[in-house]
This record gives structure tokens, C-alpha cells and sequence, in this order.
């Protein structure tokens, strides 16, 4: 296919794929392998972002997809997160670039809880789990950078997982 896949999120009969070949997310038909869609492109520039149209990416990481089929990438070089609607049309961005605890650094691993909160592993120098909601309010962050029991040294996914809490409990 001339792609070179970074993140899949499987969904009903598609299979959605970050490609950090052509910068771009390709979602096919989970049955037959077929194309059913291309959604965002690569940024003009990576550099001067303001030549940039809203949504295009400088690297695509991982990627998530919500119950009303909305597509959320994260773009390592724009430190944002993006939205697109089921149809690839852009919808909004979450953080972005910047020198707060509510900027993402180099945003990889995303997850949707239940409540539809955008989870996103940043692996800058925070390393961390932020957490947005819908709106693009940052909420909260958890993790800290080491090696030790309870920090995080480059995270990379985020899995929120409700079928085995009984598992954890005692953590």
C-alpha cells in the first residue's frame, strides 16, 4: 500500500492507520482490506506553522476513534491533538505547543474514557498522562519522569480499561 503504519484503532468493519509515510490517516475496510478513506495531509510547512492549514500534520502518532465516530490523531511536531469528524473533516484541536502543564510537548498514545475525556501519553519532558475534555479544557495530568516504581519514562499508550478492574484493585 506504500504506507508506513504507526497506530491502529479497530472500529466496527474499519481499521483506522496512522501513516507516518505520507502523514495522513487511512482507514480501510476491516473485511477486505479495501481504501475507504484518507483524512487530514501533511503540513506545507514545519516550521513556520502559520503557513499551515488548520488540521494539516507535521507527524502523525497514534490515534483514537469515539463512539460517534469522530477521528483523533496526535501530531508530534504541532504538539496537539486534532479532530476530525467521521467524514475527515476537521473539527478542532486540543493544547498545542507551549511552556504550561496543559501543553502537550510530543502528544503519542491517545484513549476515550466513558465520559468521552481525551487521555493523551505525552512523552516530553513532563512525561505524563493529560487529560482534556471535550471542550479542550485541560483537567488534570498524573506521572512524572523516572525510572522508579510510579514514574513514566517515555510513555507512548494510554489503554483505560474497565472489563479487569478487579485485577487492580490492590494497586
Amino acid at each position: 500500500m506504500g504506507i508506513n503504519p504507526r497506530d491502529i484503532f479497530i472500529k466496527d468493519n474499519l481499521a483506522y492507520i496512522t501513516d507516518s509515510k505520507n502523514t495522513q490517516v487511512v482507514i480501510l475496510n476491516k473485511m477486505t482490506g479495501e481504501q475507504v478513506a484518507i483524512v487530514g495531509r501533511r503540513a506545507k510547512s514545519l516550521v513556520n506553522i502559520t503557513e499551515n492549514e488548520p488540521g494539516d500534520f507535521g507527524i502523525v502518532s497514534d490515534l483514537a476513534v469515539d463512539p460517534d465516530g469522530n477521528i483523533y490523531v496526535s501530531d508530534m511536531v504541532r504538539s496537539q491533538v486534532m479532530k476530525y469528524d467521521r467524514d475527515g473533516n476537521f473539527l478542532r484541536t486540543y493544547s498545542g505547543p507551549g511552556n504550561t502543564e496543559a501543553n502537550l510537548i510530543r502528544p503519542k498514545g491517545i484513549a476515550l474514557d466513558r465520559a468521552n475525556r481525551i487521555w493523551v501519553a505525552d512523552c516530553g519532558p513532563a512525561e505524563a498522562v493529560k487529560i482534556f475534555n471535550q471542550e479542550g479544557q485541560y483537567l488534570m495530568f498524573f506521572g512524572q519522569h523516572g525510572k522508579e516504581p510510579g514514574k513514566m519514562f517515555m510513555p507512548t499508550k494510554v489503554i483505560i480499561d474497565y472489563d479487569h478492574t478487579e485485577q487492580f484493585k490492590k494497586y
